[in-house]
């Protein structure tokens, strides 16, 4: 595959099998496509992140609440350390 505004047809071999030119192809998890963009990769990933926050927003409030609970056990500790 060629990235470039304009359509270049080209020809490589490997041990004399022409290899096919692709419109887009996925290398690492992303989809790439001939003019180097993968913004349907990227809205992919933000509706899947959607998903996920729509799904557990519990995850978040429980995040919340356990750090709000650490924060007033420290408090407590640093408060008796310091009538000592």
């Amino acid at each position: 595959m060629v990235c470039s505004k304009d359509f270049e047809n080209i020809n490589i071999k490997m041990d004399d099998n022409a290899l096919k030119q692709v419109p887009k192809f996925k290398y690492l998890g992303s989809k790439i496509t001939e003019y180097g963009e993968n913004t349907g990769d990227i809205m992919r990933r933000i509706k899947e992140a959607k998903v996920v926050f729509i799904v557990s927003p519990c995850i978040f409030i429980y995040l919340l609440v356990f750090t709000n609970i650490c924060t007033f056990i420290v408090i407590k500790i640093l408060h008796k350390q310091s009538l000592m």
